[in-house]
């Protein structure tokens, strides 16, 4: 499988589940998120789904919903994914065959797939192509289906 790169922007339930979701099916993930401390907080949202259950699918095991985030974060990094905290994704553009990111760092970098998942309980994808958007999306919702 070619390895795809993805920029996450959102540190919430639903950007640390898409993050992990696609590092476990082979992407190469990235995840920024504007809090400046990370890695014990996130946004309060309602799920659909019971996060035992979410949790289990993942690989994290049983939590209570108040350690969601923090049980999340502990499997990205299993995971090795990069946790960028107080950086924010500013703007983003396809071009060619990538997808250029603008983050409040200062940095332009390069990505085959963004996944924006801050602010609302939907989530964006920006993709350098239809078929990795389509591979994304299928390995989100088969993840969010297992726990229905």
């Amino acid at each position: 499988m070619v390895v795809s790169s993805v920029l996450v922007a959102g540190g919430g339930v639903s950007g640390c589940v898409s993050a992990a979701t696609l590092a476990q099916r082979g992407f190469e993930v990235a995840l920024v998120d504007r809090a400046p401390d990370w890695s014990h907080e996130g946004p309060t949202i309602t799920l659909d789904t019971d996060p035992g259950v979410l949790l289990r699918e993942l690989g994290v095991g049983e939590a209570a919903h108040s350690a969601l985030v923090p049980a999340l974060a502990m499997r990205l990094q299993e995971l090795a994914i990069e946790v960028r905290s107080g950086t924010q994704l500013l703007g983003c553009v396809a071009v060619d065959r990538h997808v250029e990111a603008e983050l409040s760092d200062g940095r332009i970098e390069n990505y085959d797939l963004i996944v924006v998942a801050a602010g609302d309980r939907r989530l964006r994808l920006v993709a350098s192509d239809d078929i990795l958007r389509s591979r994304a999306v299928d390995a989100i919702r088969r993840t969010l289906d297992a726990t229905s």
